[in-house]
C-alpha cells in the first residue's frame, strides 16, 4: 500500500554502505592452502597462487548439491593463479549456510588440502537517529541523547530503536526487523522506502521516502518490543539482488504525548539486498 503523505517534495540525503573491494591472497604451500580460512567482504576477490605440483580449487557442494559449484579452477605451471570475486551475483546464485564456501584440491583431498572462504554479509546499516546529528532536529526538539542510537524521544523519555537479524541475502529471505523501546501494548507499522530522507514527521523523523510501502503491523509487547513475522522481501516487493531499501517503524504513542501528534518513529536501517 502506498503512503499518500509522502507525495511532498523532499531533499535527498545519500547514504552508501558499499566498501572498497579488496583482494585477498591464498597460496598453495605443498599439499595445503595458506591461509586455510579467509574472511572477505561482499565484492572482494580471492586469488589463489600456484607454487608447485598440480592442484584444483574446487568448491564443495555437499551443503547444497542441487545448485552446482560456486567455483572450480586449476592452478599449475601454466595457470599460476585462479581468482573468484565474491560479489552479490555469486552469493545469490550459490547461497551457502552462514555464507561459508568450503573448497578442496581434488588430487590432494586425502592429504587434507582444504580451505574455506567466509563472506561477511552485513545485515543492515542504521542511520537517521533522533539526536540531530544528521542536521535534522526532532519536531519539538525532543532529540534523543547523542550516540544512543535511538529515534526521537517518546512519552517514556527515550527513543525507540530498530535493528535487524538474519541476512540480506535475497535467496535466503531470512531478514527479521526488531523494534524496542517503543510504547508498550501499541500497534506499530513497518515501512519500506526506496530513498533515504530526514524530515520531521509526527513526533519523530521520517527517514525513508518515495516510493514507499506499508509492510506489516506489529503489536508491541509490555516492553514496547516486537519483531517482524512476515517476509520482508514479499511484503516490500523487493525485485531482487542489487536492490537497496530503507526500513523504519512508525508506532502509536498516545499517552503523555510529547509533541501532540500521538505517534513516533524509530531510527532507520539501510539494507543492500545481495
Amino acid at each position: 500500500m502506498r503512503l499518500p503523505f509522502l507525495s511532498v517534495l523532499v531533499a535527498f540525503v545519500c547514504f552508501s554502505s558499499a566498501a572498497l573491494a579488496d583482494t585477498i591472497h591464498v597460496h598453495q604451500n605443498g599439499p595445503a592452502f595458506a591461509p586455510t580460512t579467509v574472511m572477505v567482504q561482499v565484492g572482494d576477490t580471492v586469488v589463489w597462487h600456484y607454487h608447485s605440483g598440480y592442484h584444483t580449487v574446487t568448491e564443495s557442494v555437499t551443503a547444497a548439491p542441487s545448485d552446482g559449484r560456486a567455483f572450480d579452477g586449476i592452478i599449475n605451471w601454466s595457470n599460476t593463479t585462479f581468482s573468484v570475486t565474491f560479489d552479490a551475483a555469486l552469493i545469490a546464485a550459490h547461497p551457502r549456510v552462514n555464507n561459508r564456501y568450503g573448497y578442496y584440491c581434488i588430487p590432494h583431498l586425502n592429504q587434507g588440502m582444504i580451505g574455506t572462504v567466509v563472506v561477511d554479509v552485513p545485515v543492515a546499516l542504521p542511520f537517521c537517529y533522533g539526536d540531530g546529528a544528521d542536521g535534522t532536529d526532532c519536531p519539538c526538539l525532543n532529540n534523543s541523547v547523542a550516540g544512543s542510537g535511538e529515534g526521537c524521544l517518546n512519552s517514556q523519555g527515550h527513543g525507540a530503536t530498530l535493528v535487524a537479524s538474519g541476512s540480506t541475502t535475497f535467496a535466503a529471505d531470512d531478514l527479521v526487523l526488531h523494534i524496542d523501546q517503543a510504547r508498550p501494548d501499541q500497534p506499530a507499522m513497518i515501512l519500506q522506502g526506496e530513498s533515504a530522507i530526514s524530515i520531521p514527521f509526527k513526533d519523530g523523523k521520517l527517514c525513508m521516502g518515495n516510493p514507499t510501502e506499508r509492510m506489516e503491523v506489529v503489536f508491541l509487547d509490555v516492553n514496547g518490543a516486537g519483531s517482524s513475522a512476515q517476509s520482508i522481501i514479499t511484503n516490500g516487493a523487493v525485485p531482487g539482488p542489487g536492490s537497496t531499501r530503507y526500513y523504519q517503524v512508525w508506532y502509536r504513542d498516545p499517552q503523555l504525548d510529547i509533541c501532540g501528534t500521538r505517534s513516533n518513529l524509530t531510527n532507520a536501517l539501510t539494507v543492500d539486498w545481495i
